[in-house]
């Protein structure tokens, strides 16, 4: 299992899932242990190769070898697990909370969505439901309590990260609510909201997001950096918001249209 975990990563996550927990637990943590000395995912390297796997190494040449071994391709964790159908177990009366005058009752549904949205898992697509329910996580972006905030980016990372290409139709209804959120002055926010952001511009295409930047002004997030969308996700920028140029507009971040503009 640990040669397997140092070739495909945590797409052994499914093979192992009905196992008992305490048997996961000590499979994890050895793979923990492996990643640490260096033998993650990627890291395992074929000691003998068929007879047409090795006449093809060398007619490739040595250049050809070596860039295998420097990028070893990298093995979706979901690529092996059978779609889920998270509309089912969504816990009852769940908008009618998400829209409650009481943050108690918000955070508990959001709480008990996260986790059914969050584990490791390739997410069934239900148009009509996730149209609802993005809009209504979209809505938590303003929430008052910041823990709504944290844990409504939560579901959105999860649904992103389980849906993948699939999210693209629901990017336009959480980007700006999530960007405008941004203007939080509070780490943990950000954090959550950058992670969130992370996963649903990993489900945009490479040539829509042409660039490489959508900027929050730094004025409005004193002490921190400016937050980037980059394709596939996002990255700290070190430069002053007003200097930094921004190559693709919303726009082009919420239709498939692409644009140009400057800051």
């Amino acid at each position: 299992m640990q040669s397997l975990y140092s070739y495909v990563g945590d797409a052994i996550q499914p093979a192992i899932a009905e196992l008992k927990p305490v048997q996961i637990k000590e499979i994890n943590e050895a793979c923990d242990a492996l990643k640490a000395e260096g033998k993650g995912p990627g890291s395992f390297k074929p000691e003998r190769y068929t007879r047409a796997a090795a006449r093809e190494r060398e007619s490739a040449g040595p250049d050809a070898v070596e860039e295998e071994a420097a990028a070893p391709a990298e093995v979706d964790p979901t690529a092996f697990m059978e779609e889920v159908d998270v509309v089912s177990k969504f816990p009852q009366g769940l908008y009618t909370n998400l829209a409650s005058s009481k943050w108690k009752e918000r955070k508990g549904a959001l709480d008990d969505l996260a986790a059914v949205l969050t584990p490791l898992q390739k997410i069934k697509d239900s148009p009509p439901e996730f149209v609802e329910l993005n809009r209504a996580l979209a809505g938590r972006m303003s929430d008052a309590n910041i823990m709504c905030v944290i844990t409504a980016a939560a579901c959105i990372e999860g649904l992103a990260k389980g849906l993948k290409s699939a999210f693209g139709r629901y990017r336009e209804i959480v980007v700006n609510p999530m960007l405008e959120r941004l203007k939080e002055r509070k780490q943990n926010v950000t954090d959550a909201l950058g992670q969130a952001l992370d996963a649903v511009f990993a489900t945009v295409r490479r040539n829509l997001l042409n660039l490489r930047v959508v900027l929050i002004d730094t004025d409005h997030l004193p002490g921190h950096h400016s937050r980037c969308a980059a394709s596939p996700g996002f990255q700290e920028s070190s430069g002053e918001g007003r200097d930094t140029e921004i190559s693709t507009s919303m726009h082009a971040l919420n239709s498939d249209t692409a644009c140009t503009s400057a800051s």
